[in-house]
């Protein structure tokens, strides 16, 4: 949906929603970021913590660009998912057969595999 079909949906102004919008891209940055931060400090050693971070980042950057940004694999992602009985979201299995192979089954729930 376009910002502008959002913004009708929700009885809205147009600039609000632009706003929401804009804040949500801040937001989900920032915690990538952090999330980054924390992996990359998970393996690097303090002196080599922000220029592995910096490498890291600019690998995810390159993908994302190569790839359609972050909205494609946020939609990617989000096309994946199948909704569950019960309201949850799992994988759905032909992209798990991709990723663990015809013969393997895949992770348990809870499981830490992903």
């Amino acid at each position: 949906m376009s910002h502008a079909e959002v913004a009708d949906c929700l009885g809205e102004e147009l600039t609000t929603v632009q706003g929401w919008f804009k804040q949500a891209r801040s937001l989900l940055a920032e915690s990538l970021r952090t999330q980054v931060r924390d992996i990359v400090g998970q393996y690097s050693t303090p002196g080599q913590l922000d220029q592995e971070f910096q490498r890291e980042w600019d690998e995810l950057a390159d993908h994302l660009n190569r790839n359609g940004g972050l909205e494609a694999a946020i939609r990617q992602s989000h096309s994946q998912l199948e909704q569950g009985s019960d309201g949850s979201c799992r994988v759905k299995s032909e992209v798990l057969s991709g990723i663990y192979g015809a013969k393997t089954s895949p992770p348990e729930k809870g499981a830490n595999a992903l």
